[in-house]
């Protein structure tokens, strides 16, 4: 799966003008509280929000149990803004996570396509002086900071017995070519992962197979 994300500058304008909007309007009413404040302030989860319920629709049914010194107003009017910022906040956490998966993978692809890119660097640097002198900086920061998770390198037309893979383990194709996974050795039942693909190894899969589609070209994929 690759994904395009490609915002106009009036976009990108709109999407600025009205978060400024947004924001000046809740900033005006919100409350930042100094740090170690929220230890002192009560908690009100889902049992107090039920008690609340029961005992705002008492006071309100029957108001005469009420003093003149308590403001019923003021008690409705902080249910109706928990409400409306409850949902405002879902809203936002809903939009937050939208951003951050389409980051992810935006990220995902970058990083395969660095890893293609620095093969193509490595193949010039053999004919090419400023190539070369671009790939030594490769090879010089890569020794600095080394892959965390290694890479396996797939032969044209070949296959790799992968084994004792923890459970939630993710396959990460870095090359160009289609991989099949298969459960164990079996041949059929297999998964396709495409070139800057993953896929979340299935459960109970400790031991699977990795296929090469291609008949001409290696792949690389990495486990983590």
């Amino acid at each position: 799966m690759r994904i395009t994300v490609s915002f106009t500058t009036a976009q990108g304008v709109t999407i600025q003008t009205n978060f400024s909007g947004i924001q000046a309007v809740i900033d005006s009413q919100m409350t930042h509280l100094a740090p170690g404040t929220k230890k002192s302030l009560r908690i009100m989860g889902p049992k107090s929000t039920g008690l609340r319920d029961i005992v705002f629709n008492g006071v309100t049914a029957n108001q005469e149990v009420l003093p003149l010194n308590f403001s019923l107003a003021a008690y409705t009017e902080d249910k109706a803004a928990i409400a409306f910022l409850g949902n405002l906040r879902d809203q936002f956490v809903s939009e937050i996570g939208k951003i951050e998966d389409t980051i992810f993978v935006l990220n995902h692809q970058q990083m395969g396509d660095t890893d293609i890119c620095a093969g193509y660097l490595e193949s010039g640097a053999k004919t090419n002086s400023s190539v070369n002198t671009v790939w030594e900086e490769v090879v010089a920061f890569r020794k600095k900071h080394p892959i965390v998770h290694a890479q396996t390198s797939v032969p044209a037309n070949g296959s790799v017995l992968n084994q004792s893979i923890k459970k939630g383990t993710l396959f990460t194709n870095f090359g160009t070519t289609v991989f099949t996974i298969f459960q164990n050795t079996m041949t059929t039942g297999g998964i396709q992962i495409g070139p800057n693909d993953s896929h979340v190894i299935p459960e109970g899969w400790e031991n699977f197979t990795t296929v090469n589609g291609s008949t001409t070209v290696a792949g690389i994929y990495s486990l983590s």
